[in-house]
């Protein structure tokens, strides 16, 4: 219900256009194709690498949160 809310205020204040619409048709595969072979990769990993390639996926988040919030302040 909280999702069907969500889609009617965004919708009501227009923040829904075709052009976003569009876009998230397009990578609406890529979304499945990730889904897809996140399952697979942790149901075929130990727990130790799946923690692994959790830590460096959040790292290279924080330095790239890090870096853009440095070229706003520059």
């Amino acid at each position: 219900m909280i999702i069907v809310g969500r889609i009617i205020l965004l919708s009501w204040y227009g923040l829904f256009t075709p052009q976003l619409l569009a876009e998230a048709s397009l990578l609406l595969p890529v979304v499945f194709l990730g889904t897809w072979s996140g399952t697979r990769f942790f149901h075929t990993s130990s727990p130790e690498r799946f923690y692994i390639a959790l830590q460096i996926l959040l790292f290279c988040a924080a330095i790239a949160l890090l870096g853009k919030g440095i070229m706003r302040v520059i």
